[in-house]
């Protein structure tokens, strides 16, 4: 007998074995399977895939369950960030609550670094100077009574070489790593007259996060504050000024 060899093949669409035959005048040539048309999502299929995926997302968080740590949400990313930082934030707040004293050694971990997060308040102070005692006195009052500023002094020549005495004392306001504000002398704050209150009122000026105000005290209390402060100044001012004309005239 003879030996026939066949390819499979389908009965109505064309393989290799076919098209060679067909070459050779063998057989008649088959027709070429169709191609698939291109899928092209409609609004209808969006939804659906859609619908699928929030059932699916519904199903597994049903349970309860909490994001894992690597979850990939940026939300909960941008979220737990900030949260870290509100909790450095306030561990660092619990450090302060006293005036710190800085070197020219000391003074970028002291003072500039720290000033990447928050406020830093830095007094350069002169021995000696009784205007730089007063203010030291104030910054004690408001490194108690701000614990999240932290507030530094540092001799004037220490922080600069050859500062002038007769801008002692200088405060400056530290943020961003640089700095953000200058006061030079007592006269900012109401000269001799000063008090703690009118260092706080000044500061404010810079932003209200270095001083910040009680939770029920508003904007409006603020400013009513300020023009009280103003007004008790001049009122000292004036006072001191009558009793220095009446030491003159009984001198006399």
């Amino acid at each position: 007998g003879s030996f026939t060899h066949a390819a499979p093949s389908h009965v109505d669409t064309s393989t290799e074995w076919d098209d060679a035959q067909a070459r050779l005048g063998n057989v008649k040539p088959k027709p070429k399977p169709a191609k698939p048309e291109k899928f092209t999502a409609s609004f209808d299929d969006a939804g659906a895939l859609a619908s699928r995926r929030n059932d699916a997302v519904d199903a597994s968080t049903s349970d309860g369950d909490d994001f894992d740590d690597d979850d990939d949400d940026a939300y909960v990313r941008e979220y737990r960030a900030r949260r870290m930082k509100e909790l450095t934030a306030e561990a660092t707040a619990k450090a302060h609550g006293e005036v710190r004293e800085a070197t020219r050694a000391t003074f970028v971990a002291e003072v500039t670094r720290p000033s990447a997060d928050a406020y830093v308040v830095v007094l350069m102070t002169r021995a000696g100077c009784r205007d730089c005692e007063k203010m030291e006195r104030a910054f004690e009052i408001l490194a108690a009574k701000f614990p999240r500023t932290k507030f530094v002094k540092i001799a004037h020549r220490e922080c600069v070489p050859n500062y002038p005495d007769r801008l002692a004392p200088t405060v400056l306001v530290y943020r961003d790593e640089d700095v953000a504000r200058t006061y030079a002398t007592l006269a900012p704050f109401g000269g001799e007259h000063m008090t703690p209150e009118g260092v706080e009122l000044a500061l404010r000026e810079t932003s209200a996060d270095v001083c910040p105000s009680a939770s029920d005290e508003s904007e409006a209390d603020v400013a009513r504050r300020r023009a009280a402060y103003v007004a008790g100044v001049l009122e000292r001012a004036v006072d001191a000024a009558r009793r220095e004309a009446s030491a003159d005239a009984v001198d006399d």
